[in-house]
């Protein structure tokens, strides 16, 4: 059986699921009624209470021969649910010109989707307790009948972060998160292989019309985070500046270690060689002999940290427009859209 929880990159986007895949034999399998899919998964250690992994659900369940296998997933398996916020849910504004607006404080999306999806002890932001108040005024489009997993995945672009599942709670990460102490330890492991490091002190966040910059002056051994977004403003700028200052990104793998308890994704460590570490890659195999674990964290270039690359940016500066062509429109809060002689 194995445990593996990963991002993608740096972290700075998206949900992060843990995966607990697990292979049964010989009379065991002689269930005879098969979980259904959602059924919860637990996996407990009567002689450690220090092996105290998330709550899993099951995602798939086939039969082999002698053998099931059940791949699981733990509750940000739950977030794929459309939210049920309403349009009663919306503040409305109205512009000078009478144009009515419709939008939501993102604290109360987040809340209602934590809650939604069974989060039972709510959700919370591992931030620079420094920085700014991320706050941000969702607009309607961006949320109202769209997946849980895809408010999240809206928040983590904006705010450069991902979300995990911390037990019960529903837990924002920004990217280098600080390091706020902890138990984590590998007392034992194999050498471990340095992949290079990452400085980035200066942030410029872009709405596609103005540029807000934070942070100093750039040179050939850091870099900049950049980012397009309809939601940059200064303040924006200022969070993201405010959780990588004076920080270090090094990537690294090791291969094999022992750990003394369970280790999640996003977390720092305290290792052997006396290094502490930030792992964003954990890989734990439970065994009768111990907590075997591989981890590291991820080596990617200084380009995949922009928000889009030049193409992807020349693209959606082309939905904004709602340019039409025919009578078709490729919109950001509509899709493809059809109109009847042109009129929507």
């Amino acid at each position: 059986m194995s445990i593996k929880h990963q991002c993608s990159g740096y972290g700075t986007s998206g949900c992060i699921s843990a995966a607990f895949d697990v292979e049964i034999y010989g009379e065991d399998v002689k269930i005879a009624e098969p979980a259904p899919r959602n059924a919860e998964v637990k996996l407990v250690c009567p002689d450690d209470e220090r092996m105290n992994p998330p709550i899993f659900y099951i995602s798939t369940r086939s039969v082999d021969g002698d053998r099931i296998i059940l791949h699981c997933f733990d509750r940000m398996m739950n977030t794929q649910q459309t939210c049920s916020l309403t349009a009663q849910d919306f503040t409305e504004t109205e512009t000078a010109d009478g144009e009515k607006n419709y939008s939501i404080k993102s604290a109360n999306v987040i809340a209602h989707v934590a809650s939604q999806c069974g989060f039972t002890g709510g959700w919370t932001m591992r931030i620079n307790p420094s920085a700014p108040d991320p706050e941000i005024e969702f607009k309607k489009d961006d949320v109202y009948k769209r997946s849980c997993r895809q408010i999240l995945d809206t928040f983590a672009d904006i705010l450069k972060g991902c979300w995990i599942c911390d037990k019960d709670v529903l837990t924002f990460v920004p990217f280098m998160p600080p390091d706020v102490g902890g138990l984590y330890e590998i007392p034992q492991h194999t050498a471990i292989v340095n992949k290079g490091s990452r400085q980035f002190i200066r942030v410029e966040l872009t709405d596609g019309y103005e540029t807000f910059v934070s942070g100093g002056a750039v040179s050939s051994t850091n870099f900049i985070v950049r980012g397009d977004t309809p939601y940059a403003s200064q303040k924006l700028a200022d969070y993201v500046y405010y959780n990588i200052y004076d920080k270090i990104y090094s990537a690294f793998s090791c291969e094999k270690g022992v750990a003394s308890m369970y280790i999640p994704a996003m977390s720092y460590v305290s290792f052997g060689d006396g290094s502490r570490r930030y792992v964003n890659d954990v890989t734990i195999y439970p065994t009768g002999q111990g907590l075997f674990i591989s981890c590291g964290c991820n080596a990617v270039t200084e380009e995949e940290f922009d928000y889009l690359n030049s193409l992807e940016r020349g693209i959606k500066n082309t939905i904004a427009k709602n340019e039409i062509v025919g009578n078709l429109a490729v919109t950001e809060s509509k899709g493809l859209t059809f109109f009847r002689n042109l009129n929507k």
